[in-house]
């Protein structure tokens, strides 16, 4: 097989349920140059015997003892061959055109160096019911990092060069995905495809039900890192209306999640008393954007949206 253009790499520990979903959507995807690494971390399900079930060359499997999704990762990265590597999570799904979409990002953008996309939210029995909306500017993205996480995890394509760069997950970090995308934006301009290009699943035993409370303060923790390091720059009255124009224009809910995005940054300077540049955001916010409601909303509900305001530290 010659060298693939792009690396797919799925880390899985007893994720029987969905997994031929999961693997079905790889191989069935419009892009064809590609390999599909999984690696599984030390299940003790079925996994191994469905993924022994296909023969198709461009798959290659690793098995090792449980190690945790960090070190998983890092271990099918390790044997990824592509110059671009996508992550794809075993119980969710990529729509057709994602990876001919993602590569042909990355092919003209030459300084980006991670692209992640827009996603369906779908339950255990594959119906959608709701949508994640992404700001896909990078500028607009390097703000976003101080207030939340930019990328669904499963959803991103990188250079494997970027990986390189920065040395992949890091194991100690309970919130691996933020953290690395983080470190490869120092490095690289980051942006997301606004199309939704993935669905994300729902599940009553996942992270986002089970695990969420406990990651609230080490996400937390790693804000407070990005404030201390980032010199935030915020943009001007006339930078904001050009981005609102942009996110209106791809439409509604797009629009909101910037206006969501300005509101947590203008609540956490305010919070970090740098109260002139609060009230600058905040009267763009008001005065030209109409936002009002939805500062509203974040300071009654701090984690509204997915922001984590509540323990953002001073």
């Amino acid at each position: 097989m010659k060298t693939p253009a792009v690396s797919v790499v799925m880390a899985v520990y007893n994720g029987q349920e969905y997994l031929n979903i999961a693997i079905d959507s790889i191989l069935m995807q419009s892009f064809k140059d590609f390999e599909l690494v999984i690696v599984n971390d030390g299940s003790s399900d079925s996994t191994e015997s469905i993924i022994n079930t296909y023969s198709d060359p461009r798959i290659v499997y690793v098995s090792q003892k449980n190690a945790g999704l960090a070190n998983a990762l890092n271990t099918g990265i390790a044997k990824a061959k592509g110059k671009y590597i996508a992550r794809m999570d075993a119980d969710d799904v990529a729509y057709f055109d994602r990876l001919k979409l993602q590569s042909e990002y990355l092919d003209k953008h030459k300084k980006v160096g991670l692209v992640g996309t827009s996603y369906d939210v779908i339950e255990e029995n594959n119906v959608i019911i709701d949508g994640s909306y992404h700001l896909d500017q990078p500028n607009d993205l390097k703000l976003e990092f101080l207030v939340r996480n930019p990328f669904g995890h499963g959803t991103i394509m990188a250079r494997a060069e970027a990986f390189e760069k920065v040395g992949g997950y890091d194991p100690e970090q309970i919130v691996e995905d933020y953290e690395l995308w983080w470190r490869i934006s120092k490095h690289f301009q980051v942006a997301n495809i606004a199309n939704k290009l993935y669905a994300w699943r729902v599940v009553s035993n996942g992270i986002s039900h089970s695990g969420s409370e406990k990651r609230q303060i080490p996400i937390s923790n790693l804000m407070s890192l990005i404030w201390q390091k980032s010199d935030v720059k915020l943009p001007t009255s006339k930078e904001i209306l050009a981005s609102a124009s942009h996110y209106d224009a791809l439409g509604e809910k797009y629009l909101e999640q910037y206006k969501y995005m300005l509101a947590a940054i203008t609540i956490a300077l305010f919070n970090k008393k740098r109260y002139r540049q609060s009230l600058r955001l905040y009267s763009v916010l008001t005065i030209k954007l109409g936002a009002k409601n939805i500062l509203k909303d974040l300071t009654k509900s701090p984690r509204s949206h997915n922001y984590n305001l509540s323990n953002l530290k001073k």
